[in-house]
C-alpha cells in the first residue's frame, strides 16, 4: 500500500505489514453491503523536523494473495519522502476500527 501523487508516481516507500495484530476474520460481503478499514498514517503537520509537503491523490493497495492493485481517489497531505501507512483488517459495515 502506498500513496500516489498527481504525477502518478509513488510517494515514498511502500507500507510494511503490521505484526502482532489479530488474524482477520473471513466474511462474505452481500450485494449492496459495505465493508471498511481504517487507514492510519503519520501526520506530516506535526513531524519534526518539518518535511516538504505534497498531496497524495490516490491510495494504491495490493490485497493479500493478489498481484493486481486496487486504487482509490483521495486528497491527503503527506511528506514528499512518504509516510508510514497502516490499515486495520477489513470488517463489515462502516466506521473507524482501532488497532
Amino acid at each position: 500500500m502506498w500513496f500516489i501523487g498527481a504525477d502518478g508516481m509513488e510517494i515514498g516507500p511502500t507500507s510494511v505489514a503490521e505484526t502482532g495484530l489479530p488474524i482477520p476474520a473471513t466474511f462474505v460481503l452481500q450485494p449492496r453491503s459495505q465493508a471498511s478499514s481504517t487507514l492510519w498514517y503519520d501526520n506530516p503537520g506535526v513531524m519534526y523536523p518539518p518535511c516538504q509537503m505534497t498531496v497524495a491523490t490516490e491510495l494504491q493497495v495490493i490485497p493479500p494473495g493478489e498481484s493486481t492493485s486496487l486504487h482509490a481517489g483521495i486528497s491527503i497531505q503527506t511528506c514528499t519522502s512518504g509516510t508510514r501507512l497502516a490499515t486495520t483488517p477489513l470488517t463489515t459495515g462502516t466506521g473507524e476500527t482501532p488497532f
